[in-house]
């Protein structure tokens, strides 16, 4: 059987730089969550990083919200509304009660990594990826339009819930570490 043919849209290279800023972007997101368990462990980052490469994200993401609320039981409220952050982040489900809410940065994400990208010949929008999902023994697929400037957009939203995560976390993470190294002085 024939090699085929390899199937590369015509992006340009302001398409491939928003593309790499995005997944670095993202990356940096998914270093602070493992650094954030890491710390709720009682452990440095490369203890961390053990955990971080051998689970997934989400998996992650769930440890971190379990360690929150085991770690600051007293401040309920506050790691309520951390957890539904972090919750929001991540939700890859459609909003059914608000149709006009835009699904969340990392279902957009996974769409430009993972998704196949092929060249449109519909205006406006140059690029469409496409994602494939089976499901009852159907293979679907949704195609989506995009352009360099929703992905430099999703870059920039995703540059936004960082320093919103950090804003949120980092203070619980430093006082966690307080508290820790007073224990372990006495």
């Amino acid at each position: 059987m024939p090699r085929p043919k390899r199937l590369i849209p015509n992006l340009s290279e302001q398409d491939y730089a928003a593309i790499g800023k995005m997944a670095i972007e993202w990356s940096a997101l998914e270093q602070y969550v493992a650094y954030a368990v890491g710390v709720l462990l009682g452990t440095n980052f490369d203890g961390a990083k053990v955990v971080a490469t051998n689970t997934q994200y989400l998996a992650q993401c769930d440890m971190l919200k379990a360690l929150l609320r085991l770690r600051f039981k007293l401040r309920r409220d506050e790691i309520t509304a951390l957890c539904r952050f972090i919750d929001d982040v991540n939700d890859d489900k459609p909003n059914h009660d608000d149709p006009t809410k835009r699904r969340s940065a990392r279902a957009r994400r996974n769409e430009i990594i993972h998704g196949s990208w092929i060249q449109s010949e519909l205006p406006p929008r140059p690029h469409h990826i496409v994602t494939y999902k089976s499901k009852g023994g159907k293979l679907r697929h949704k195609v989506t339009p995009y352009d360099q400037v929703e992905v430099e957009a999703l870059v920039s939203e995703i540059a936004n819930l960082m320093d919103r995560l950090w804003d949120l976390l980092h203070p619980l993470l430093e006082e966690f570490q307080k508290q820790n190294e007073a224990a372990r002085s006495t």
